[in-house]
């Protein structure tokens, strides 16, 4: 839930403005692509959204809320379905960003259970359950997934390259 005030207070919500660290603010903005975005808001970080972020774009209103959540700390994040609005260049950025926040200095890491039907997300992922009908008949790492002959998430992972393929010749075709 995106509030009608400022990036900045969005991001830092429930933080004093006192409180606020702007190199960790700083780092959230980029690892949720939010850099290109706020240089084009007369405003930057000061940019007032609407309520619920009626103001920006489905792609903005997603990243917004990533910023969000990497500006807490936390143990687990739950992300469902955060990549659905963003293109592909910026959905690979994404997956670097949270991936890479799951790996702490000291070794050790936090959890994050991401929900996605692009696949292309789960691809990183320690283990991926697969759900048909709301029941889980499957549960691997990505690669091992993918070669299973009869597997539901080898067919929808097949599915999923052949349409990014055809996209990346649709795009080569109109530049």
């Amino acid at each position: 839930f995106l509030f009608s005030r400022s990036i900045r207070a969005n991001i830092t919500w429930a933080r004093d403005e006192e409180g606020v660290d702007e190199h960790a603010l700083a780092k959230v903005v980029e690892d949720a692509a939010l850099s290109a975005d706020l240089a084009r808001f007369s405003d930057g970080l000061n940019t007032v959204v609407g309520e619920r972020g009626i103001t920006l774009s489905g792609g903005q209103r997603q990243r917004l809320a990533l910023a969000r959540a990497f500006y807490k700390t936390y143990d687990l994040l739950l992300l469902d379905d955060v990549l659905s609005a963003v293109d592909h260049q910026t959905e690979e950025e994404l997956i670097d960003a949270i991936y890479g926040r799951t790996r702490l200095a000291d070794g050790s890491k936090r959890t994050a259970i991401i929900v996605s039907h692009r696949l292309s997300v789960l691809a990183r992922a320690d283990r991926v359950l697969v759900l048909e009908e709301g029941r889980m008949v499957d549960m691997a790492p990505h690669a091992l997934l993918i070669t299973r002959e009869s597997g539901a998430y080898q067919r929808a992972w097949k599915l999923q390259e052949a349409a990014d393929r055809l996209a990346a010749l649709e795009a080569n075709a109109n530049e």
